[in-house]
């Protein structure tokens, strides 16, 4: 029986990757540097934002260099970051169902902690999450840490915990954590992705959620 559920967020609860993309290109064009493309930036999307600058920048570089950069894309999405992304169709449904059975829902994403916090809450509200952490508190994912924490606050073991998630970081984060891996085939990476990096389960919809939570023993 599954007691608490946690939420991955770019790609799973909502589709951020024009705003994404658009903000690293405007911080790449403040270097001279020309834009990259979506399908690009996707092969780097589901880290940490450290390491997505460094993959979105010039190798090479001294850590200088590549923490300017950070605070240049942050202070860039900062102005995009809301212009483009959106809720997947059914989430809101979903969430709100889960939320009325009395489930205690998290978010637990390798986002900025403001950006994170805002999008969530500007696409479902400021009820349906109990907690929504993005980066700074724990180390990012698939460090479990911030995980097992969320399972610790609500009183759950951590098998008794759905880890829903759209990525191999996520399904690694899952299966670190000791809970339940739930592939999100609707985001942004492929099924046999999520498939080889531990998914205990798939699903291909965000309104299928609720019932593969509920069915789960």
């Amino acid at each position: 029986m599954i007691k608490a559920v946690i939420f991955d967020l770019d790609g799973t609860l909502a589709y951020t990757l024009p705003d994404l993309t658009e903000g690293m290109n405007k911080a790449r064009a403040c270097y001279g540097l020309p834009p990259i493309t979506e399908q690009f930036l996707l092969t780097f999307i589901n880290g940490t934002t450290d390491q997505f600058i460094r993959n979105a920048f010039p190798q090479g570089h001294s850590d200088e260099y590549y923490s300017k950069a950070k605070e240049i894309y942050l202070n860039e999405y900062g102005q995009c970051y809301l212009h483009n992304t959106k809720a997947y169709d059914g989430m809101a449904e979903t969430l709100s169902k889960l939320y009325a059975d009395g489930l205690p829902l998290a978010v637990f994403t390798n986002k900025d902690n403001d950006h994170a916090n805002d999008i969530v809450k500007k696409l479902y509200g400021d009820k349906i999450f109990d907690e929504i952490l993005g980066t700074g508190r724990f180390p990012g994912k698939p460090s479990p840490e911030g995980a097992l924490y969320l399972a610790e606050k609500y009183g759950a073991k951590p098998c008794e915990c759905a880890f829903v998630g759209d990525s191999d970081i996520d399904m690694k984060t899952a299966k670190n954590a000791g809970m339940v891996a739930v592939g999100a085939t609707w985001g942004y990476r492929e099924k046999e992705i999520l498939i080889g990096a531990g998914a205990d389960i798939t699903a291909d919809n965000p309104r299928d959620i609720y019932e593969i939570i509920k069915k789960i023993k």
